[in-house]
């Protein structure tokens, strides 16, 4: 069901744009819930990789025979494409991340341990590349996020779990209009009330 809606999501240039946004907004929470899970001992690869990877392929429309068919198989890629020169990182690439993730030009403070998870996620050559520290007290920090947010997440009610764009995503599939919640979420997340392509409906709510 849940991947008749995505196909149904990103049939159009307007719902795969949208679909490649939540994609985008989403992956660091399920990055620190899959890094905890994996650490306590119960993440299943097998399992979690066929079903997660296949709904995350249909979101860029990919078909299914050009994911990788296992986690090895899907590791491989990754350290793959790490290495490889079709990835890298420039001067003006390095300078925008530094503007990203010390939150120039916006009144809302980037926190350190945002900062700290985000190098640490990163492979090591890549992380190199950005100029992005990643000394003991950075480590430290990182750790500490990702025992906490799992925890703190979960507790969160839907407004403030979810961020705007995902819940208007979710509206749209249910053929609603994003209620007032969701709208000040976008405005946070992308500066507007509305997605900018989001399609003019009825009937607004806020679940």
């Amino acid at each position: 069901m849940v991947e008749a809606d995505l196909a149904e999501l990103v049939d159009d240039d307007r719902g795969r744009r949208h679909a490649e946004l939540l994609q985008d907004v989403v992956e660091h929470g399920r990055l620190a819930a899959a890094e905890k899970a994996r650490q306590q001992g119960h993440w299943d690869q097998g399992r979690g990789f066929s079903g997660r990877h296949r709904t995350d392929g249909l979101l860029f429309g990919l078909p299914p025979d050009a994911i990788p068919a296992d986690w090895t198989s899907f590791q491989a890629y990754i350290n793959e494409m790490s290495a490889s020169p079709a990835l890298g990182v420039d001067d003006r690439s390095r300078a925008m991340a530094h503007r990203i993730m010390t939150g120039a030009g916006s009144s809302i403070p980037i926190p350190r341990w945002y900062q700290a998870l985000t190098a640490h996620w990163l492979p090591p050559r890549f992380r190199q590349e950005f100029a992005l520290p990643f000394g003991p007290s950075e480590q430290s920090r990182a750790q500490k996020a990702m025992h906490l947010l799992p925890r703190i997440y979960a507790k969160l009610p839907a407004p403030l779990r979810y961020v705007g764009p995902y819940r208007e995503a979710q509206a749209r599939l249910a053929h609603r209009s994003p209620g007032l919640l969701t709208q000040r979420s976008n405005r946070f997340w992308i500066g507007q009330p509305r997605m900018p392509f989001a399609p003019d409906t009825t009937n607004p709510a806020d679940r």
